[in-house]
């Protein structure tokens, strides 16, 4: 494996360009071209799903670099890791929430809890709406498509389906492949 210098990702040896940023790497030697088929099929398949970026690298864009960033593309990774990032914390908010109520010692710690609980998922809220519509750009679809969870039980089994669907293996008018 190679690591790109301007942005540390890990590229396959038989890489010429970063697969994130597209830095060019200088040409191999003939050593290295020799091992190049083994080493990477394990990579060219699981880069194929967007299964090569790390859990925190992911948080990290999506709170921090595309908060708001509702253009581009997300791979299956980027948006099921967030997903699962958001659905865990809402869970343990409702579980907070549940023994809360079964304690109620401080009225008012509950109420801060509660609060300050509430203002994490809603400031969680945009990027998760933002990483869900770059997703269903990655699919080739309208971020429009959002506007389904307007459609109680139907239309968040669609979007279900739509985010679980493979990305388009080609550049399309949304953008570059992630």
């Amino acid at each position: 494996m190679k690591i790109c210098k301007k942005c540390k990702t890990e590229n396959p040896v038989s890489r010429r360009r970063c697969v994130r940023c597209g830095t060019w790497f200088p040409p191999l030697s003939f050593d290295e071209q020799s091992r190049i088929a083994t080493e990477d099929d394990l990579y060219y398949d699981l880069h194929m799903y967007g299964m090569t970026q790390p859990f925190l690298d992911t948080l990290r864009d999506c709170i921090g670099r595309k908060y708001a960033t509702f253009r581009g593309r997300a791979c299956f990774t980027e948006y099921w890791y967030f997903a699962l990032f958001y659905l865990v914390l809402i869970a343990s908010y409702i579980a907070g929430a549940y023994l809360c109520d079964l304690w109620h010692d401080s009225p008012i710690g509950t109420l801060i809890l509660f609060g300050l609980g509430f203002l994490v998922l809603l400031g969680l809220l945009i990027p998760y709406l933002a990483v869900t519509c770059r997703r269903f750009h990655d699919v080739g679809m309208s971020g429009w498509w959002l506007l389904l969870w307007l459609v109680p039980g139907l239309g968040v089994l669609i979007i279900l389906i739509a985010t679980l669907l493979p990305s388009v293996r080609y550049n399309n008018k949304y953008g570059r492949r992630p």
